[in-house]
């Protein structure tokens, strides 16, 4: 496990330490990390939910497992946000200071549904914030130049054609509209790095899952 240094370095200086990480390529596959997760968890409670991003204003014991949804926030020191990943962007939000963190899984749905901005507005509210007090990273994900996408996908982002899409370079400038100053963005692509990560798209389905991370400590 190692840190993205450049939000390690940002959130430190702005005095909020979430935990941001990039996990490498292993052998656990991803039902391996849920069975273990199960076995070790105190409860799991699993949710059937369709949307993009849902607040849950109590929570158990142990493991929540929500299905269906790309992101979630917290104000609750000790609880640890996790997505999955492989090619779709992991995106870090915090307000420092405020204690209010966010988590989201962004593909291309997602990103052009606006899963963002409602993480953004709920963020706001969770931190009593500005979009201006927020602190954003978009980690480990597939590069523009390995994201090569169709006009039914590029359509969505105003673009024609077949188009090499840039997904953390979209969600950069969604933040920027929404007033966010502060972004960060890894120069890690998944499907370049297969030594290091895993990419769904470079092993056409065959690879795992990576899992995004984020918390803040009690105390």
């Amino acid at each position: 496990v190692t840190a993205d240094s450049d939000f390690v370095r940002l959130s430190k200086d702005r005095g909020f330490p979430p935990k941001v990480n990039r996990i490498e390529k292993c052998t656990f596959r991803t039902a391996q990390v849920e069975a273990l997760l199960r076995r070790n968890a105190v409860r799991i409670v699993e949710f059937e939910q369709s949307k993009q991003f849902e607040p849950v204003e109590s929570r158990p014991d142990g493991w929540l497992i929500l299905d269906g949804l790309d992101g979630h926030a917290t104000n609750e020191p000790g609880v640890l946000l996790t997505v999955t990943v492989a090619d779709c962007i992991p995106v870090y939000l915090a307000v420092p200071n405020k204690g209010a963190i966010a988590l989201v899984h962004a593909g291309w749905r997602g990103t052009a549904d606006g899963i963002l901005e409602q993480c953004v507005e709920l963020l706001k509210w969770r931190g009593v914030a500005k979009a201006s007090d927020i602190v954003m990273h978009c980690g480990v994900g597939i590069c523009g130049g390995c994201y090569e996408v169709g006009s039914e996908v590029a359509v969505r982002f105003g673009l024609t054609g077949t188009v090499q899409l840039d997904l953390r370079a979209v969600l950069s400038r969604h933040a920027r509209d929404l007033g966010i100053e502060e972004i960060t963005t890894s120069p890690w692509c998944s499907a370049e790095g297969r030594d290091r990560f895993f990419s769904h798209r470079a092993s056409k389905g065959r690879d795992g899952r990576m899992v995004a991370y984020l918390g803040q400590p009690l105390g």
